[in-house]
Order: structure tokens, then sequence, then C-alpha cells
């Protein structure tokens, strides 16, 4: 999905309900709220937090005592994050573009909600994370809520299936996915879910300790199982 398509979608209505519809609803709450339990743990020993494609700013909005900072693409998601986080530093644009300055800077880097299947590609969720990686602290912490394809097809899907060939190696990387989110007629179309084998081998060329951390089983999710790729000890 184009950066112009994003902006459409996620407009001044849409960003005024997403707290209510989606953090704060009835099939996402106690995600949310594990989620915030998990941000709780890392800032403990951080003094310094991004928040990548942060949205509203919710759940930066939970935690003042630590220096925040925000990037979104979305001019109205900003209007409601800067509400929610008055002093906080946000700044409108693109995961997808290095900022120098940020190298090194942050003892806590977040992504939350799937937001790098945006990305529009496996080449370019593959820039976002070395953007991410890049951005966090050489002792920080790097947080991605990972889409999980085999949860999305309810079936378990190979990285890479048994072949006959002797020709070549196949590799499953992503599967391509849409969001129609009903009560408002958004379309979120064009989706790309790199496969979580993909995306763990890609932080293990970043960092030195990578896990794949699942979520425990929640009463009323809507998926059956949420998991969650945490490195640390980013490679020099």
């Amino acid at each position: 999905m184009d950066a112009d398509a994003i902006r459409r979608l996620y407009d001044r209505e849409y960003a005024a309900a997403y707290d209510a519809s989606y953090l704060l609803g009835d099939n996402f709450r106690e995600c949310t709220e594990y989620e915030l339990s998990l941000i709780e743990g890392f800032l403990r020993s951080a003094r310094s937090w991004l928040d990548v494609a942060c949205g509203t700013g919710y759940f930066l909005s939970r935690f003042a005592g630590v220096e925040r900072c925000g990037l979104d693409l979305s001019p109205a998601m900003l209007a409601q994050v800067r509400q929610a986080n008055p002093g906080v530093t946000f700044v409108e644009g693109d995961y997808r573009v290095d900022r120098p300055e940020w190298h090194d800077c942050w003892d806590l880097v977040s992504c939350m909600w799937y937001a790098y299947c945006y990305a529009g590609s496996v080449s370019e969720i593959e820039t976002v994370v070395r953007n991410l990686a890049a951005w966090t602290a050489p002792d920080g912490v790097c947080f991605l809520p990972v889409c999980d394809p085999d949860v999305l097809c309810k079936t378990r899907i190979p990285y890479r299936p048994a072949a006959d060939s002797s020709d070549g190696r196949l590799e499953v990387t992503a599967v391509v996915w849409n969001w129609i989110d009903e009560p408002s007629g958004k379309r979120h179309a064009g989706l790309v879910a790199p496969h979580v084998d993909c995306l763990v081998a890609l932080f293990e060329l970043l960092f030195r300790d990578v896990h794949l951390h699942t979520y425990p089983a929640f009463r009323s999710d809507c998926l059956e199982s949420r998991k969650a790729i945490i490195a640390r000890r980013k490679r020099c």
C-alpha cells in the first residue's frame, strides 16, 4: 500500500474511533493489556522509547515517566497522538526512510499492531526492520508483534517446503492479505505478512539475542495465537 493510500485510510474519522474499536475493543483489550505489561518490563531498564507507526499514541500515553518519541505517516493519527501525549516529540514520516540522527539512540524501539505489513513487499519490510535495528541502542530492545501467516491461513505453512528438484530451493517468504473493516467499510488491501521464520532470520542478522515470544491465549481474541519478536544485543 502506498503512502497516500495509508493517509486516506487513516483519516480523521478513523483515527477518532481507533482506540475504542481496536485497542480497547472487546476482541482486543486483553491483548492490549498484555502488551502494555511487556512494554512496562522493557522500560524498567530504559530511559528512552521510540514507537514506530505509533498511531493514536495510546501505548505511549501509558508511560509518561520515560523520554518518548513517535513516528507515523498519518496526519490524522498524529493529531490524535499529540492530544494524548502533550510535550512528547512526534514525527510525520515513512518508516521505510532511515533517520541517521536516530542511530543507536533508543533504549526501546517498538512497532505495534502489524504496522510493518503495510510496507508493501518483503524487501520493503526488510528495510523497515533494518531501520528498527539501526535506531535501537546497542544494549536496547526491539519489540515487534508479528502477524503469523499460519494463524491467518489456519494451517501450517512451511518456510522451506520439501522439493524434489535439485535445481534450487523454494522458500515461502510471505502471504498477502486484506482486512475489510466491516463497521467502517475501510479496506486494508495488499498487506504483506512475511513468514515468521523469515522475520526471525532477518532479526538474527541484526541482533545476537532474538526470541520469538508466544502470548497466552485470550478469552475474546479473534486470533488463535499471537507472537512477538523480542530482540536484544544488537550486532555492530
